[in-house]
């Protein structure tokens, strides 16, 4: 037997920023507060040196500037996919 962990819809978001290619702050534009999302299932290069960049050049044998052009062209793959202001409706589990 499987069991599923609830699943919520809610379509209240605009996007205000995005962190980098797995994340994004967006805004309830009811309250007007804001909220950060990380997406579930990716994990983006690092756009900038720090701890899990460090980790993610030993686990996958790549130079770290290599790992951070790569995050770069992640983070604006996604500006351009969904560009500030959009308006979302965000599925959560």
């Amino acid at each position: 037997m499987e069991v599923f962990e609830p699943v919520f819809m809610n379509s209240k978001w605009i996007l205000c920023r995005v962190v980098d290619g797995d994340g994004i702050i967006v805004k309830n534009f009811f309250k007007q507060d804001e909220v950060e999302i990380r997406f579930l299932g990716i994990d983006a290069p690092e756009i900038k040196p720090c701890r899990k960049l460090i980790q993610d050049e030993r686990e996958t044998h790549m130079a770290g500037q290599l790992l951070m052009l790569l995050g770069r062209m992640s983070l604006n793959f996604l500006i351009e996919l969904i560009p500030p202001g959009t308006k979302l409706t965000v599925k959560t589990e």
